[in-house]
């Protein structure tokens, strides 16, 4: 019987020694191990401030048509209506566009929808009527953000 309760003693051990090993390594401990829960601890102090993140936005304004007028801009140093291509030509500030460079949003004011490529080193925009024909429309709205 000695021999029998070493065996059941050691057996204990292992038995709980594989239960806190297993609390341990993240494996969860049966329910009928566990006790009651106990209050909530008070809330720890904040974490160290994290670095800023970047200014995603390149540049941006809006456009109306009729005056040639750019309102609120933002790092852009033109806006010209090119007759030829019938395009808006837009010139950002110390920035070479070019369309796969940029996500680019373009918004036509009234009853026009907007494109948008590049030439050059500018931002071109292109208004199309509801007849799918290139006009120079009412205006637009645009912003250049670089993901990057």
């Amino acid at each position: 019987m000695k021999r029998l309760g070493k065996w059941c003693v050691l057996l204990g051990l292992v038995v709980m020694l594989v239960i806190v090993a297993g609390g341990c390594a993240g494996l969860e401990v049966p329910a009928w191990l566990q006790g009651p829960q106990g209050p909530v601890g008070p809330q720890g102090p904040a974490g160290p401030q994290g670095p800023e993140g970047s200014n995603m936005i390149v540049a941006m304004g809006s456009v109306y048509s009729l005056s040639e007028e750019l309102f609120n801009p933002y790092n852009v140093t033109s806006v010209t209506w090119n007759p030829g291509w019938e395009q808006w030509w837009i010139e950002l500030t110390n920035t070479d566009y070019f369309v796969t460079d940029y996500v680019t949003i373009v918004t036509a004011i009234g009853n026009a929808y907007a494109g948008h490529s590049s030439q050059g080193d500018l931002l071109a925009v292109t208004l199309y009527d509801s007849n799918g024909v290139k006009t120079k429309g009412a205006g637009f709205s645009f912003v250049v953000l670089d993901t990057r």
